[in-house]
């Protein structure tokens, strides 16, 4: 019998539906070492839904949006597939991470030193350099005049 774990899951994104689609939401996940173990997802540690087979990396979740959600995976044994295992979730492992893009297009008045800072809900998450080591700040017609 295989282990319960939240060890196996590598990336969980949650996708908000259209607005005009109510509170669906697209949960998928990656997982390395989930062999044949199925997936339970819990909502606010409460069992909400087990994955059919051990090949599914998602499923469409109802959720509320005028409250706080949270959103756990436990990788399970088949034949406990309906068994509680909430007294094991540890909180946000993996880190669960909602879908972001970030654009910036780079202005030669930027000063060299200029940063990009990434921040969620109030922290910084990730930052990086606008200008990378060696870049030209003056574009094509810097190069020759």
């Amino acid at each position: 019998m295989l282990e319960a774990t939240q060890d196996v899951f590598g990336q969980v994104l949650l996708f908000e539906s259209e607005p005009l689609v109510g509170g669906l939401a697209w949960l998928g996940w990656r997982s390395m070492c989930q062999g044949e173990r199925l997936v339970q997802v819990y909502v606010n540690e409460v069992l909400y839904d087990v994955s059919m087979d051990s090949s599914v990396r998602g499923m469409w979740l109802e959720l509320d949006r005028g409250e706080d959600v949270r959103v756990e995976l436990v990788a399970v044994d088949a034949r406990e597939a309906y068994r509680d295992f909430s007294y094991i979730l540890n909180g946000w492992s993996p880190r669960f991470v909602t879908r972001g893009e970030l654009m910036l297009l780079k202005d030669e008045r930027l000063d060299v030193d200029s940063r990009v800072v990434v921040s969620v809900d109030g922290v910084d998450v990730d930052e990086g350099r606008v200008w990378s080591a060696g870049d030209s700040r003056d574009g094509f017609g810097g190069l020759f005049g």
